[in-house]
This record gives structure tokens, C-alpha cells and sequence, in this order.
């Protein structure tokens, strides 16, 4: 056995003045050129730290998780079409749904159900404990957390006045 790191194992930090990235919009897929590399046709991208640095440390993968391509350092090292093609990208490969709107809030028995628009469309679900599952973080966005344990990202100043009473009452 040797000390030394397989290619796959080890991290590439990738420079983003050598990035392209391609989206013709809508459901089309996000394409990236590594400049004197590859050229990749179907891109995923995960954040290490999404509620945190959203923005920072963003692992790139080709057609999947398996095609590890590198690390980008900071997505704001993007400029324009580039970084929107990103941000898309990671949308797409979002873990926490982004509420946009709460439609409706009801106090049930030992519950909370929930109504709300999210970036991934209309969802209900319900929540005990609200006032451990509706957590507020550093940077002032909120993470609910349902029975299940599936989690919703809300931004208040993002939302409507009505959606961002409802979110206040309980965090």
C-alpha cells in the first residue's frame, strides 16, 4: 500500500478565468468548458455548505456525481452568463426546496400544517415542535424542518409581507 492519492481522490481547485459555462434555458442542461481540459455536456453541482456560504465551495461533477471535475473557490468569481448558468445549475442539484410564498399556515392539534410555493412548486406539509423546526440562521434565512425531516429554505426578505408574517410568528 502506498501513500500517495489516486487521481480520483484527489481534489482539483479549479480556476475560474478557465471556466465556460453554457445554458440555453429552460429544462436544457448547464454545459461547462475547462479551458485546456474538457468539455462537459451535462453538469451537476453541489455546495458544501449551503445555508452557511452558499456561494463558496462548490464541487462541479460530470453527468453525475461520479465525474468528480474539481472545486470552484467562490461562485461570484463568475462573471454574467457564466454565473447564472451556475446558479441554475445549482438550483437544479438544490437539497433544500426554497420556499417563494406561504400560502397558508393551520394550527392543528399538536401541529402545524403548512402551505407553501416553493422553487420546486406547490407542496403541504406538517410540522411538531414548531419552535424547534422553524430555525433561524446566522445570515437571517430560516430553515423549516417537517415530521419527516424534510427541510425548506425561506429567505423573509425575499417573500410578500403575508408569507413573511406567517414565518415570523413562528421564528
Amino acid at each position: 500500500m502506498t501513500d500517495e492519492k489516486s487521481a480520483a481522490e484527489t481534489l482539483s481547485w479549479l480556476d475560474s478565468k478557465k471556466l465556460s459555462f453554457h445554458w440555453e434555458g429552460g429544462a436544457g442542461p448547464v454545459r461547462l468548458t475547462v479551458e485546456g481540459d474538457r468539455s462537459v455536456l451535462s453538469l451537476h453541482a453541489s455546495q458544501a455548505f449551503p445555508l452557511t456560504h452558499p456561494s463558496q465551495l462548490v464541487h462541479l461533477f460530470a453527468g453525475g456525481k461520479d465525474g468528480a471535475i474539481g472545486m470552484l473557490e467562490d461562485v461570484a468569481s463568475l462573471a454574467g452568463s457564466d454565473r447564472r448558468a451556475l446558479e441554475e445549475c445549482l438550483r437544479r442539484d438544490r437539497i433544500l426546496p426554497e420556499v417563494t410564498r406561504v400560502v397558508e399556515v393551520e394550527e392543528l392539534r399538536h401541529m402545524v400544517r403548512w402551505i407553501v410555493e416553493t422553487d420546486r412548486g406547490v407542496t403541504r406539509f406538517d410540522m411538531d415542535k414548531v419552535y424547534e423546526n422553524v430555525r433561524r440562521q446566522p445570515a437571517g434565512d430560516v430553515v423549516l424542518t417537517d415530521v419527516v425531516g424534510n427541510r425548506y429554505h425561506v429567505y423573509p426578505d425575499e417573500l410578500d409581507s403575508a408569507s413573511r408574517e406567517m414565518i415570523e410568528r413562528y421564528s
